[in-house]
């Protein structure tokens, strides 16, 4: 018999599965990007987003990988050509 319950909190989802707690890591949507896209379906530990940048820009990184702490590996970037946008 499978017993399945899930349990929403902020970046927290626990499942119930054959009598056991399971915690599944949510990093929610990412930040949003300026002249820049983030292409993904969900959001959970092991998903990942593609970068995309408008013309004329590129990406501090091509990936962003949601993690085991249940946040997002990097903050996704697009700065002009020839340019770099420090973050921090």
């Amino acid at each position: 018999m499978n017993d399945k319950t899930s349990i929403k909190t902020p970046q927290k989802l626990s499942t119930v599965y054959n009598g056991k707690c399971v915690r599944i890591l949510d990093c929610q949507n990412p930040q949003n990007m300026v002249n820049g896209l983030l292409s993904y379906t969900t959001t959970l530990y092991g998903d990942v987003a593609n970068v995309t940048c408008d013309t004329g820009f590129t990406a501090s990184v091509n990936v962003i990988t949601c993690t085991s702490s249940g946040t997002w590996s990097d903050v996704a970037l697009c700065s002009p050509v020839g340019k770099k946008i420090l973050y921090g």
